[in-house]
């Protein structure tokens, strides 16, 4: 069984290939922030955003929370997919 990340059939893994490739935008399009917080900080802004983008909703694969949000025991079920 896939982890959902939304009602809409999202896989926590494709949510979360997303969020990392808007983080990757983001550095991208203000590459003079980056600089700027190395600077500051001495710290690479671009993996901590990264770290962020990957971990940021990893408690979603939890079964309880799966359970919970989606109703059922099987999320696969509540957005009318059928397990493999």
């Amino acid at each position: 069984m896939k982890d959902l990340a939304k009602s809409s059939g999202l896989t926590l893994q494709e949510h979360t290939n997303n969020v990392i490739s808007e983080g990757k935008r983001i550095v991208e399009s203000y590459p003079f922030v980056m600089e700027k917080y190395q600077s500051m900080t001495k710290r690479d802004l671009t993996n901590r955003l990264e770290g962020a983008c990957k971990f940021h909703d990893v408690g979603k694969s939890h079964k309880r929370w799966q359970t919970v949000y989606f109703g059922v025991s099987d999320p696969l079920i509540s957005v009318g997919l059928t397990p493999c």
